[in-house]
């Protein structure tokens, strides 16, 4: 024997769901509001095939008869080597004023992070920018690069 309850249950959500929506669905799927009688309701406009199919097969409609402009890249990108990290070492790193600390590389303060270069020498280096960043940035390791060393006020406050 099942159980009689989850059966019920279904058909309970199913007629509250039709009946809220005020309509009910016929055979051939479409659907009828409860106030209106059949002769009132309207045919759908007639559409393009052309944007039907597109839309089904999930390609993008164009809005526009005209490409978007192009404008070349300015220059040729080079990559750049991304060197093997080195771990701070020393006291000596420098103190930003949203409260985090640089590093201290080869003895000296690093306002970015400590990379071993291809004749194993230690360097100073934030992404982009060798030596680090100036005394009024930090590296930003959300960014990438150097940004201005401030305090960032809460948007929340």
């Amino acid at each position: 024997m099942t159980p009689k309850r989850p059966l019920h249950l279904g058909i309970l959500v199913l007629g509250t769901a039709m009946a809220l929506s005020g309509g009910y669905f016929e055979a051939e799927g479409s659907a009828h509001c409860s106030s209106q009688l059949p002769s009132e309701h309207t045919p759908k406009p007639a559409t393009d095939a052309r944007a039907d199919t597109a839309a089904r097969t999930g390609q993008a409609k164009s809005t526009s008869d005209s490409p978007p402009p192009t404008r070349p890249f300015s220059s040729i990108a080079t990559p750049v080597r991304d060197y093997p990290r080195v771990a701070s070492s020393g006291r000596c790193s420098p103190l930003y004023k949203n409260g985090t600390r640089g590093n201290c590389i080869a003895g000296r303060a690093c306002r970015g992070y400590g990379i071993r270069n291809d004749e194993n020498e230690v360097l100073c280096m934030c992404y982009l920018t060798h030596g680090g960043c100036d005394a009024k940035s930090r590296c930003d390791d959300r960014a990438h690069a150097c940004v201005a060393d401030t305090i960032r006020k809460n948007s929340e406050e």
